[in-house]
This record gives structure tokens, C-alpha cells and sequence, in this order.
């Protein structure tokens, strides 16, 4: 419960310095603070801001320690991490960020650890095969290859319910 209260406090912070028209220089120093202010030392959150421009399928992101892949025709990219998570250091600097260009066919997959870290008797679903399932599916639309990694995450983990979050953002590109 006290992860979902954090989440629900990052979220409304986020939503409320974007609607001000703040830059993420000014952003996430200021989410930063917030989450240390407010969390306990074993409590933080990863996060990664994108800002996508759909008339140039380019974006920039900033990367606190959230997961994120570029699924290429060529192969995949990880997206770097630029700083340790929010709410772990009171003052970090969390102004980096990288700007990618999205080709026709090309997925953006950003998953939360719910998906990856499901658990069965083999071990964990993992990266690779997460990935493999998008990859796998390209031609679907994203929604659907969404509705094939929570299905196979399931199957895996041979449950009715997951044990932690799933949420997967997939942008394909056209």
C-alpha cells in the first residue's frame, strides 16, 4: 500500500509541474526532493520521462533507473539510465538526457519489473523473452503485443494474478 501512495504522489507531482510548463531540468530535481521528503530510506522510484514528438517519431527521455528498450529491425537498444532512482539522495542532478529517432517498424517497450520478474518454478520470465515475445509480434498494433507479453508473462508464472504491477507502454512506430 505504501508503494501505490508514493506512485499516486510522484504521478500527481508529475502531472501538475508538466501542466506549469516545466522543463525536466526542473522537474525531476524538484520530483526528487519530494519523493526523499516523503519516503523512508528503503523507499524510491525509478522513472523515465519520455517526450515524444510524433510528427518527427523522435523523443527525448530522462532515465532514474526505469527500464526501457528501442526494438529495432537491426537489433535492440537499451535505454541508458541517467541517475539513480528519485528519493534516494536528497540533491541529484537529473538534467541528462538522449534523443533517439524511431524508424517505421521499430518498438519502444517500456515495461515496469512486473512483467520481467514473474516468477515460476523456472525461474524468471526475464528480459530476453519478454522482449522476444515483442519482438515476436511487431506486426500486431501495440495494444495487442501488450496483450501477448501480459498473457505470456501469466502463462509463465502460472497464475490467474500477477505478483507485482504490470504496465507496459508500447509505441510502434509507422
Amino acid at each position: 500500500m505504501g508503494s501505490a501512495i508514493i506512485m499516486a504522489e510522484t504521478r500527481a507531482c508529475l502531472r501538475t509541474l508538466a501542466d506549469v510548463d516545466t522543463t525536466p531540468k526542473v522537474m525531476l530535481p524538484a520530483m526528487n526532493r519530494l519523493v526523499f521528503a516523503d519516503t523512508s530510506a528503503e523507499m524510491f522510484v525509478s522513472l523515465l520521462l519520455v517526450i515524444f514528438d510524433p510528427l518527427t517519431k523522435s523523443f527525448e527521455y530522462f532515465n532514474a533507473g526505469h527500464p526501457g528498450w528501442i526494438l529495432r529491425e537491426s537489433g535492440r537498444e537499451q535505454l541508458n539510465t541517467h541517475q539513480i532512482p528519485l528519493g534516494l539522495i536528497r540533491d541529484v542532478d537529473h538534467s541528462v538526457s538522449e534523443h533517439f529517432t524511431l524508424n517505421a517498424g521499430d518498438l519502444l517497450v517500456l515495461p515496469t519489473d512486473g512483467v520481467f520478474e514473474s516468477f515460476s518454478a523456472d525461474g524468471m520470465f526475464g528480459c530476453d523473452r519478454m522482449l522476444q515475445v515483442a519482438e515476436d509480434r511487431r506486426e500486431l498494433p501495440a495494444s495487442q503485443i501488450v496483450d501477448c507479453l501480459f498473457d505470456q508473462a501469466f502463462k509463465f508464472a502460472a497464475a490467474d494474478m500477477p505478483e507485482d504491477d504490470m504496465t507496459t507502454v508500447i509505441l510502434k512506430a509507422m
